[in-house]
């Protein structure tokens, strides 16, 4: 298993890439990466914690094109994963 994903709940992790793609479970997310994998390392620029709520804004390394990344927790596991690009 890739380890990007060992953390998303195996069931009910959700991840939305907008405006592209949403999946729902660890093995949908995984078929997604495995089609369309990242090309690129990123950076965060800052990062905002509230509960159980993570809102990383980022910047892809070669591009710098940027966006935010919002994650949901249930306990150690992702539960909801947003990403939105700039």
């Amino acid at each position: 298993m890739d380890p990007r994903l060992e953390r998303v709940n195996p069931q009910q992790g959700h991840a939305l890439i907008w405006p592209k793609s949403g999946f729902t479970g660890r093995e949908a997310i995984a078929a997604g990466y495995a089609f369309q994998p990242p090309s690129d390392t990123l950076t965060v620029t800052r990062g905002v914690s509230s509960g159980d709520v993570d809102e990383l804004c980022f910047a892809w390394d070669s591009s710098c094109t940027t966006g935010t990344m919002i994650l949901h927790w249930h306990g150690d596991l992702i539960a909801e994963l947003t990403v939105t690009f700039d």
